[in-house]
């Protein structure tokens, strides 16, 4: 999604000092090798003379996420009259590393055929997104015996299937950066680029900037970069060490604008380098004044997460109370007034959302200060999931939005109108019909994007906004299927990872990328199947309920350690 709204605060915030650096002549896109130093290719490995067709099959596979030469070391497996005809670009299907192969003999005995069956993994897309996938993969290969007596796999269908562990060596995980619907913060958008030749990572990187937001986040996502726009020239090392992005066909644009096209280029690679990125437009500066530029001098960050002094809530026996002490909080939601089953703070901490007991009728939606009075919102149900706040505006206004799920209808309550009630709409969830009930909804601290508990499963999804204001979340995708159930919470991590907490005994609390192809799991020391809440934020401890009270710990490597003023029931908080 293109756009020319850039908010004037955020433009004038990246107008920073800089100085000038001389314009190294440029020379037409060429491939380079930096670690080599030439442009030098290793000779292709040969298979061992007298392998299996099941065993020609399985190195076949193993070498497909080898893209240098062309996916050279995968075609050595082929017969030579079908390399040519095979297209490895088509498609990419990865698939779990411990695949079966199966043999059957055909008539022919110089020809067998190989079935491989194995889980699916998910596929990656020609945009470089990963999408999560479930089920079984099946497939087969013909492999003839050739003239010097090998056996090598004919007429292979176009793509590549690529088990899982060689994709992990391979392949390497960027994050692309873009903005949020109102540019006031840096999004990363998950893309995986082939790590080979390293010298060409920053261009792959830059091709998918330029391209725009993936089809994971289409809508829910903006770029300060015009359609159009192309590298120039390689994007490549300079002999002073700088990484020289050269663009061509940048229409006039605003200085504000441009401003915002170097965050996302210099953001983008930051992985890459820490050093300096030197971005032009037709080898002159694209920000006037301003031609080199580190990660440090951008103003504009992805979303941080709560403020070290919001140490967070817990609700427990109706009642909202400081996760730092255990002591009730100020106001209704601390006294008694009423009974809380669940709440949320919003980011900066000054409003709080609650989750009522209405005796007899089901539960109400509460919104007002923290610490002070919680008015009613008319929203009523049987049951409603924990809030969850949108973040806030440009200028730094607190949040004037929370979203919950009612009685199964995901609902965004805002207090946007001249009248200063809070209202609710709801949004669009038709992408999650079928998936089971909602009991967990979480957005992110971005709000692009929003992560659901349902059917025991959990699911991201794009939060979109129409012209007309009307909300809906698309794009859903179940993350790790097959590996994950039992699926009780879940909470953002940071912009790009998630913690989900399960019945599971064996995957009580798992860390996962929110394309979920990377699953970390926590340590099960001390925990209690089933855990049945989580919370967690950029640079905090994740806090986890069990039978036994909360738990934190600040790595999936460390011992979960007791926090000992809590007990069974209790519910943990971090802002958001």
């Amino acid at each position: 999604m293109r756009s020319a709204r850039l908010p004037a605060l955020l433009a004038a915030a990246l107008l920073v000092v800089g100085g000038c650096a001389a314009i190294p002549t440029q020379t037409l896109p060429q491939p380079a090798n930096i670690g080599l130093g030439q442009d030098n290719q290793a000779a292709v490995p040969q298979p061992e003379n007298g392998l299996s067709p099941p065993d020609i099959v399985r190195d076949f596979l193993d070498n497909t996420a080898d893209s240098t030469g062309d996916y050279a070391a995968a075609a050595a497996y082929l017969a030579p009259g079908s390399r040519a005809g095979w297209n490895p670009k088509a498609s990419v299907q990865i698939i779990s590393t411990d695949f079966n192969t199966f043999p059957s003999s055909t008539k022919d005995p110089n020809q067998q055929m190989i079935t491989v069956r194995a889980s699916v993994v998910g596929t990656l897309n020609p945009d470089g997104s990963f999408t999560a996938g479930t089920g079984e993969f099946q497939t087969s290969y013909q492999v003839n015996r050739q003239r010097d007596g090998q056996w090598r796999i004919v007429r292979p269908a176009d793509g590549l299937v690529i088990p899982y562990s060689f994709f992990q060596v391979n392949y390497h995980q960027v994050p692309i950066y873009f903005y949020d619907p109102s540019f006031s913060q840096l999004v990363p958008d998950l893309r995986w680029v082939t790590t080979e030749p390293t010298s060409g990572l920053p261009a792959r990187i830059v091709d998918l900037l330029l391209d725009g937001p993936s089809a994971a986040v289409h809508g829910a996502m903006n770029s300060a970069v015009p359609s159009g726009v192309t590298p120039k020239t390689t994007v490549e090392q300079t002999d002073d060490g700088a990484i020289l992005v050269n663009l061509d066909h940048v229409p006039t644009e605003t200085d504000h604008t441009k401003q915002l096209m170097v965050a996302q280029i210099v953001a983008s690679l930051h992985t890459e380098t820490d050093g300096v990125v030197r971005v032009e437009s037709e080898a002159n500066p694209l920000v006037t004044g301003h031609l080199d530029w580190r990660f440090s001098e951008l103003p504009v960050y992805p979303l941080p997460g709560p403020s070290a002094n919001l140490p967070g809530l817990t609700v427990a026996h109706g009642r909202v109370y400081s996760l730092k002490d255990g002591d009730p909080v100020a106001g209704q939601a601390g006294n008694g007034s009423f009974t809380v089953r669940t709440a949320a703070q919003s980011a900066d901490g000054s409003e709080l959302a609650a989750v009522v007991a209405i005796p007899g009728t089901g539960e109400a939606l509460r919104v007002g200060q923290f610490g002070g009075m919680l008015s009613y919102v008319d929203l009523n149900a049987q049951q409603m999931t924990r809030p969850t706040w949108a973040p806030g505006d440009v200028t730094g206004s607190p949040s004037r939005e929370v979203w919950t799920v009612a009685d199964q209808q995901v609902v965004r309550v805002d207090n946007n109108s001249s009248a200063g009630v809070w209202q609710a709409t709801p949004v669009d969830s038709s992408a999650l019909a079928g998936d089971g009930p909602i009991t967990d909804l979480r957005l992110s601290r971005d709000g692009t994007r929003v992560a659901v508990v349902a059917g025991g499963h959990v699911f991201v999804g794009a939060v979109v906004t129409s012209l007309a204001g009307s909300v809906a979340i698309k794009q859903v995708t179940e993350l790790q299927g097959d590996t994950l159930s039992g699926v009780t919470s879940v909470d953002w991590l940071d912009a790009t990872d998630l913690v989900v907490a399960t019945s599971m005994p064996r995957l009580p609390v798992v860390k996962l990328s929110l394309d979920g192809l990377v699953l970390d799991p926590y340590l099960t020391t001390n925990l209690t199947a089933p855990v049945t809440a989580v919370t967690g934020a950029p640079s905090r401890p994740v806090v986890v309920a069990d039978a036994n009270g909360l738990w934190e710990t600040s790595d999936t490597t460390e011992i979960w350690q007791s926090i000992q003023h809590t007990d069974n029931g209790v519910i943990p908080l971090y802002p958001g």
